[in-house]
């Protein structure tokens, strides 16, 4: 503890930073601009003065210092209310302030602003500047974010940020003295996965939300809800926000685990499908070639009649989808009837995962902690496509550099690579080695035994790939701390395997290393459903060919996004009932005899089990059916409904504890989900949490155009929430489940900065709990060696992943199509001249009897004899990996 005097009174300080940082944490309300908890400062911007006090032979001498860059000593002696310091901080915002247009009224962060906040602070407002203001032409930064460089006060925090933190290269800053510019040197979309978070880096409005603009309402009119980023298998924490029934905007939920301050753009920018006019709002009755309208009783009357005469039903699960959701649909279909959403060769790659987070000899680390490895091995994954949040964090840890803490510490970091191409990381990559996912394995199992000084037969095709394997196990095993990461994307269990090698052997030697290993699954649930049920989805397939079946439940879920046409087509032929629960029409919905509407992530309450096997809990922004003529329900609520009818002695289900309570009776090893969250009786101060900010205006007014009469709000019994501005707002309380973040006096979301430094709260999690973990030993080493395929005249499908289209929901989002390349399939530079093929243009093939047509693309790192898609995107199913094509042929 450090001992300062702030305006003549002692306070002690614990681990700050710089001045700044303390005196924010004591709750002064000093205006800042340039510094950032994670950026650091730069003492730009002038903003944040201090007066310091020092004694020079018994004389008391004072100086105006930047808080931001004075580090703190015992003893230090400042003053933040002198009248000097105070003037001098109104006079720094004010020149600021000269060419900044008048524009809050129009501007988007209005209401939401840190420059506006820190104007208040300071005191300034009145404005003296009567003379032409410097004004510049913004530029097109893409479809996502809107640019206005006018509004620009020059804290540099954007290229900090987008250059040196998020390693982006096409923006930098231009110019000289008081003619700044922060850009791109010409228009054009910013390349960066992490783009998104200049909006909320940025203390004005030069950076806006486009995609926002098209639903904006003021923070203070919209309803917020925390949430999980359903886009991939991190689950970083995010803020929905909502008004008029549609989603209006998502920011980034600060959790000091996983994502920070921090979000990708797939998280930020993908969740418009919701909005969507295609979403299914009531239940369809397939009937004489055409779908007809049914109300809710009526839809489960047929289902339960259907039911009644079914003699075999399957329920086919959702890893997008809650664990409540799929536990409903295995309670109502049994145990040997519930299939997971994963085709075989996936399946086991998740199955392996599983067992690796409940076994105590691994230990799989969080966002947070990825950024102090000083050495990481990354088998088969393109991590910036797939996982994109703990790309950014493997970036930080190769950045950071580590203090010289003992004799031993090295200040050295490495980063080594594996995949099929290029890599957004490769910049900061030691070693790369791009070939099949095959001898990639083998690349992992050669590592493994030279660990544990044991001869590898296999031949690579150069002596030097050999040099860097020996390389590379000798630094794993002189390096402090050690970080393996692989995952699922390309489909070959044998990478898992060798990385799960490499770190059991590791561990044997007892170097006192610490190791973690981080596995990557498909979606944000992958871990749950998997838990659930292990059956694969080719199984369920395989039962449905047989006309074994007579009924299947499909929840939140295309089988075409996992098996070509004819393949689905064939299978849903054989079955008399095909039931159908989803948000969105698909494939598979299309198909159906009933469809039922059912709620997306944002309109229901729910958990999830991320990539670490940690619970969270996110909770629904709104009613979709207040004010509308809408049918969307819980799946779990159906599902629950149903099996009530069917019946009558199974417990009820009256909320989301309930089912929780069945869930972990039945599961204890997901235990983890109960406490993922409080339950819908907590309450703060003897009321719910509010879900609206106390400003929020309008209510009575927003669905006149449907009925003149105010409709009561709806009740929430899933949560601990109100849909409504009516309940606790008390957020300055130490909290881990905040709707909207706000602080006295800081309205932006900047307000994260303050609230975290004020409470002394570290974590601000939604949730702590974690996949039970058991004494139990479910994984030895694998010894065996995986079988080289040898290529020939023939290319082999591999998959290649991109972070917008990739995914299955938010490439129905219009704005994501706009920013979707072409689909291209990828091969190696050489086939260019060989094939008579032009880059750019046309090819076509035939693969299992079906024609696919693709732009071609060449790539000097893909390895001959492969041609990687874009599989899981429409009509490019997940079922083509390992399948060979030998007829590419150009398109005249």
């Amino acid at each position: 503890m450090t001992s300062i005097y702030i305006d003549d009174k002692k306070y002690q300080i614990q681990n700050s930073d710089n001045l700044l940082h303390a005196c924010l944490s004591l709750g002064f309300n000093i205006p800042y601009f340039c510094w950032h908890p994670v950026l650091g400062s730069i003492g730009s911007c002038r903003q944040c003065a201090v007066k310091e006090y020092i004694y020079v032979n018994d004389e008391k001498i004072s100086r105006i210092v930047m808080s931001c860059m004075t580090p703190i000593k015992q003893g230090l002696l400042i003053s933040v209310n002198d009248d000097e310091v105070k003037s001098f901080r109104s006079s720094i915002i004010e020149m600021l302030m000269t060419n900044h247009p008048h524009d809050c009224p129009i501007c988007e962060e209005g209401g939401n602003c840190h420059l506006q906040d820190m104007t208040v602070i300071s005191g300034h407002n009145i404005r003296k500047y009567r003379f032409n203001k410097r004004t510049f032409i913004s530029q097109y930064l893409g479809d996502f974010i809107t640019h206005n460089m006018n509004r620009c006060i020059t804290c540099y925090r954007c290229v900090r940020y987008y250059k040196d933190y998020a390693g982006g290269k096409d923006f930098d800053v231009y110019g000289i003295s008081n003619k700044i510019y922060f850009g791109r040197l010409k228009d054009g979309p910013l390349e960066s996965e992490f783009s998104g978070n200049l909006i909320e880096i940025c203390p004005t409005g030069v950076f806006t939300d486009k995609i926002s603009t098209n639903h904006y309402s003021r923070k203070w009119d919209m309803q917020y809800s925390p949430s999980v980023c359903h886009s991939c298998s991190i689950g970083c924490n995010i803020i929905i926000g909502e008004r008029y029934g549609k989603i209006s905007r998502i920011e980034n939920r600060y959790n000091s685990e996983i994502n920070n301050y921090f979000i990708c753009d797939l998280g930020r920018f993908g969740y418009d499908y919701i909005n969507s006019s295609n979403r299914i709002v009531y239940p369809k009755l397939y009937n004489k070639d055409n779908f007809i309208k049914l109300d809710l009783n009526n839809s489960i009357n047929k289902l339960i009649e259907i039911i009644k005469k079914s003699n075999h039903i399957i329920g086919i699960g959702s890893s997008r989808s809650s664990i409540e959701n799929n536990f409903a649909l295995y309670n109502l279909v049994g145990k040997k009837n519930f299939y997971n959403d994963n085709i075989d060769k996936e399946n086991s790659c998740i199955k392996l995962m599983t067992d690796v987070l409940q076994d105590n000899n691994f230990y799989t680390p969080s966002l947070i902690e990825i950024e102090n490895y000083d050495t990481i091995l990354i088998l088969g994954e393109d991590v910036t496509q797939t996982a994109s949040r703990m790309a950014l964090s493997i970036r930080q840890a190769i950045n950071k550099n580590i203090s010289n803490t003992t004799k031993n510490t090295k200040n050295e970091k490495h980063l080594f690579i594996t995949s099929i191409n290029n890599t957004k990381l490769d910049d900061i990559a030691e070693y790369k080695y791009f070939s099949s996912p095959e001898e990639q394995a083998c690349f992992g199992f050669a590592i493994d035994n030279l660990i544990n000084d044991i001869d590898y037969k296999i031949q690579f095709s150069s002596v030097n790939e050999f040099d860097k394997i020996d390389s590379i196990s000798k630094i794993l095993l002189s390096s402090n701390k050690v970080l393996i990461v692989s995952g699922s994307s390309l489909l070959n269990v044998s990478i898992i395997q060798s990385a799960i090698n490499i770190y059991l052997s590791l561990k044997k030697k007892k170097l006192n290393q610490q190791l973690g290993i981080a596995l990557i699954p498909r979606a944000v649930n992958s871990i749950g459903l998997n838990l659930l049920s292990n059956l694969s989805l080719d199984l369920a397939l395989k039962r449905l060919i047989s006309s074994e079946i007579d009924t299947a439940i499909i929840l939140e879920n295309d089988l075409y996004r996992c098996f070509q046409k004819q393949t689905a087509d064939f299978a849903l032929s054989k079955i008399k009932n095909l039931v159908v629960l989803d948000h969105y029409i698909t494939n598979t919905s299309n198909k159906a005899n009933i469809i039922f509407p059912c709620s997306s992530f944002s309109e229901t309450t729910g958990t999830v089990l991320n990539y670490e096997g940690r619970s969270q809990r996110f909770f629904s922004a709104h009613n979709p059916n207040f004010c509308n003529d809408n049918y969307i329900i819980d799946s779990w609520r159906l599902l629950h409904k149903i099996q009530k009818r069917l019946d009558k002695s199974s417990t009820n289900w009256n909320n989301l504890d309930d089912v929780i309570n069945c869930l972990v009776l039945q599961f204890p090893k997901l235990l983890g989900v109960k406490f993922a969250a409080p339950s819908s009786s907590f309450k703060k101060i003897g009321q719910k949490i509010a879900r609206s900010p106390h400003r929020y205006s309008g209510r009575t007014a927003i669905f006149s155009n449907y009925n003149i009469h105010e409709k009561s709000q709806p009740q929430d019994k899933d949560s601990m929430f109100t849909f409504s501005m009516e309940g606790s707002n008390n957020l300055n309380e130490s909290s881990s489940h905040i709707p909207f973040v706000w602080y006295p006096g800081i309205n932006s979301v900047h307000a994260w900065i303050k609230f975290n430094l004020f409470t002394k709260k570290s974590k601000t999690n939604i949730s702590n709990s974690f996949l039970k973990k058991t004494s139990k030993n479910y994984i030895l080493s694998f010894n065996y060696i995986p079988e080289l395929k040898k290529n020939n005249s023939t290319f082999c499908i591999v998959p290649y992943y991109l972070l917008f289209g990739s995914d299955e929901m938010t490439y129905k989002s219009i704005f994501i199509k706009k920013n979707t390349f072409e689909f291209v399939m990828i091969i190696n530079q050489l086939y260019e001249n060989k094939l008579n093929l032009i880059e750019g243009k046309k090819i076509s093939f035939i693969c299992s009897k079906e024609k696919f047509i693709f732009t071609i693309h060449f790539s000097s790192s893909i390895k001959k004899g492969l041609a990687a898609l874009p599989l899981g995107m429409p009509g490019i199913p997940l079922s083509l990996s390992g399948k060979t094509i030998n007829n590419i042929r150009a398109i005249i």
